[in-house]
């Protein structure tokens, strides 16, 4: 399975952290190829195993993609090769970042993203804000509740 996620950088954070250690569990068997896509290149928190492009090279992948904030979920949306989209909401960063709301919600309210939440918690509040549903639950990048959402 070709399993992508797209972020702003790889630097020193804890969903960084979390996203490299999956998917590096996730590289580990051959059947799966993961690609981290970048908009700014920095020093990863820890050591990836598998590729990390500048996300100008996003057109040219095909399978499932996981953007991790709205602005990178614009991206994705603007992809056409794309397969299953994905917005895995790790932030509620329209609480604590000043966002435009009408961008926001039209990014949240479209059919083309499946919406994953970190929480139960997390999938309350989506639901609140966009009156959307989520396709399930992945807890810190687990790679196993992450598969079974995009199978």
């Amino acid at each position: 399975m070709n399993i992508a996620a797209i972020v702003k950088n790889l630097g020193p954070s804890q969903c960084n952290f979390f996203l490299v250690k999956e998917f590096n569990k996730l590289s580990e068997d051959c059947s799966n190829s993961c690609s981290v896509f970048v908009n700014n290149v920095t020093i990863p928190v820890t050591d990836p195993c598998f590729s990390c492009p500048v996300v100008t090279f996003l057109p040219q992948f095909s399978g499932s993609c996981v953007a991790t904030s709205i602005e990178t979920a614009h991206q994705m949306i603007e992809c056409t090769g794309v397969t299953k989209k994905f917005l895995y909401v790790w932030d509620l960063e329209w609480i604590n970042n000043p966002l435009s709301y009408s961008k926001t919600i039209k990014i949240m309210s479209n059919k083309k993203i499946n919406l994953i939440a970190r929480s139960n918690s997390h999938e309350k509040v989506i639901n609140n804000f966009c009156n959307r549903d989520v396709c399930g639950i992945v807890e810190d990048w687990d790679s196993n509740q992450l598969l079974n959402i995009m199978r």
